[in-house]
């Protein structure tokens, strides 16, 4: 029953990315998309009190609808605050929108440890739904509308449904887009791997899971290295750390204008890594697994070198630091390069 919760929600993620993910963003704004997916959250967790087919799967469903556009909208504040604050600081947009995503993943795997240890030790499953709806309300009063006139105007101006509809997909005639899916996938697989296989194989041996991958292929575990076990899921974390903010960050800053549909790709391609991890988990042995999240990470390494430096070489201009040619088109080659369009910049400041 849970692995078939698991693949019903991340196969609802798939769906909710393809179609849902930016009609809700761009409708709603970022923070009554976040309220929506958070509530969401919570009907999930009711529908653990009293776990069966009836009642996991339609939640896991809705869990899977709201997880994208949530997720997606996260992101999408996350990047606007960062190209709002980085005039008022005189700095790049691109560091402060990845320092912004460093603060949340720090706060958000902080919420895992501190979380599930006040979950087991002093609430009950009741209590953790009373601590949702708090957050939800939290949310709900707190947290500032930052896109609300963008979704306004957008409301306002009854553009095509289709071309919400299938924004995510249209992003995908971008070759940035498609160069960073195998990155995108690669945290599916490798965070599949480290909540699956590890436990699995590894903490049952009572030994160690290096955090390396060449090492887990030619080490061989010994029931007197349990101490270390500890150290090297650590530096796994570190490592997932990084890919966390820096792919979500790396998004933010190549497609400032189709946030929404850019995070929605990510979310979708991120959750098809984790649907494939999940499903030969149980039909190839452990060394199989290996190679393939090599494979995965040694591809996505050198898409993601290749898309920092297409990025170097053409720089995407944040949305509040410059205007476009009115022949502006979406595909990065025919992005307009900053320094070419200083003097119009200029001109039109000065009439």
């Amino acid at each position: 029953m849970g692995v078939t919760s698991l693949s019903v929600i991340y196969a609802s993620i798939i769906l909710s990315s393809m179609f849902l993910t930016p009609i809700l963003i761009k409708n709603l704004g970022c923070k009554w998309t976040i309220v929506a997916g958070m509530g969401c959250y919570v009907t999930y967790s009711i529908g653990n009190l009293f776990p069966g087919w009836y009642t996991l799967i339609p939640t896991s469903v809705i869990l899977g609808m709201g997880g994208s556009p949530l997720w997606s909208a996260k992101c999408t504040l996350l990047t606007i605050s960062g190209n709002l604050q980085a005039p008022k600081e005189n700095k790049a947009a691109a560091h402060v929108i990845n320092k912004y995503f460093g603060i949340f993943f720090l706060i958000f795997q902080s919420s895992s440890v501190l979380g599930n240890l006040m979950s087991s030790l002093i609430f009950g499953s009741d209590t953790d739904i009373r601590v949702g709806m708090l957050a939800m309300n939290i949310v709900a009063v707190f947290l500032d509308n930052i896109d609300r006139d963008q979704a306004q105007e957008f409301r306002g101006n009854r553009e095509p449904f289709w071309s919400t509809f299938l924004a995510t997909f249209t992003l995908l005639k971008d070759k940035r887009l498609v160069i960073l899916i195998p990155l995108s996938m690669y945290s599916g697989f490798e965070q599949s791997f480290l909540s699956g296989e590890y436990t699995k194989n590894y903490v049952t041996s009572a030994v160690i899971n290096f955090a390396c991958i060449l090492a887990l292929l030619f080490w061989r575990p010994h029931p007197d290295q349990l101490p270390v076990f500890f150290v090297f899921p650590a530096l796994w974390g570190m490592a997932d750390a990084v890919w966390q903010a820096q792919t979500n960050s790396l998004y933010g800053v190549l497609f400032p204008r189709e946030k929404e549909a850019a995070f929605a790709n990510c979310c979708m391609w991120e959750s098809l890594g984790f649907m494939i991890a999940f499903a030969y988990s149980t039909f190839i042995c452990l060394d199989t697994k290996i190679y393939i999240l090599l494979g995965v990470l040694i591809l996505s390494m050198v898409t993601c070198l290749w898309a920092e430096y297409q990025e170097h070489k053409n720089p995407t201009l944040p949305v509040e630091e410059g205007v476009y040619d009115i022949d502006y088109k979406k595909d990065t080659d025919q992005y307009t390069d900053y320094s070419k369009n200083i003097n119009c910049i200029i001109a039109q400041t000065s009439l």
